[in-house]
């Protein structure tokens, strides 16, 4: 959520091995995606980029994957 320091961002990146991207986001676009009001927050997109998921919290790896593979069997708007 941290969007003040891009440079302290890239190094935290890098020290702790993230292998997934990490987007910076003003106050306006987290209200856009409905508001972020736990972290982690995840969101799961359709092949237009639409948001179909989102998940506030931790979750289950395995958990995540059945959800995914579910929208893309059966697509729902949020």
């Amino acid at each position: 959520m941290d969007d003040d320091d891009q440079d302290a961002i890239k190094d935290f990146v890098e020290k702790f091995g993230i292998n997934y991207p990490v987007a910076l986001a003003t106050n306006d676009i987290r209200m856009h995606y409905g508001g972020i009001a736990a972290l982690p927050t995840s969101f799961v997109l359709d092949a237009e980029g639409r948001i179909v998921q989102k998940h506030e919290g931790l979750r289950n790896p395995s958990f995540m994957k059945r959800k995914s593979a579910r929208s893309l069997a059966f697509p729902s708007a949020m």
